[in-house]
């Protein structure tokens, strides 16, 4: 198993008013878009999406190494849990112990 994309939600509160951004990671599928901003919703002033998306789009980089960096340790994770499972065959030095298990 591999980490297919990461979609992460932002939320800027702006005084009253509330601007999210959904972003999406493609990785590792492509390369050519680093990160991805789908969908971005305010309760505010069109200001609010020009403020929060310039500043994404500026950092768009950092973030999708960030994003890539979480996907990595996941697919550690993943790694290690297949070479970590528990197996029990009951080998000739071992007693029976399926009713431990």
């Amino acid at each position: 198993m591999k980490v297919h994309r990461i979609i992460a939600i932002i939320e800027v509160e702006n005084d009253n008013s509330i601007t999210s951004v959904e972003v999406t990671n493609l990785h590792p599928t492509n390369n050519d878009i680093p990160l991805a901003v789908t969908n971005i919703t305010t309760n505010g002033s069109a200001n609010n999406i020009e403020q929060v998306y310039y500043s994404i789009s500026k950092r768009r980089l950092a973030i999708a190494d960030k994003l890539k960096s979480i996907a990595r340790s996941i697919n550690e994770g993943l790694d290690n849990y297949e070479r970590d499972e528990i197996t029990d065959d009951n080998t000739i030095n071992e007693t029976n112990d399926d009713l431990l298990l």
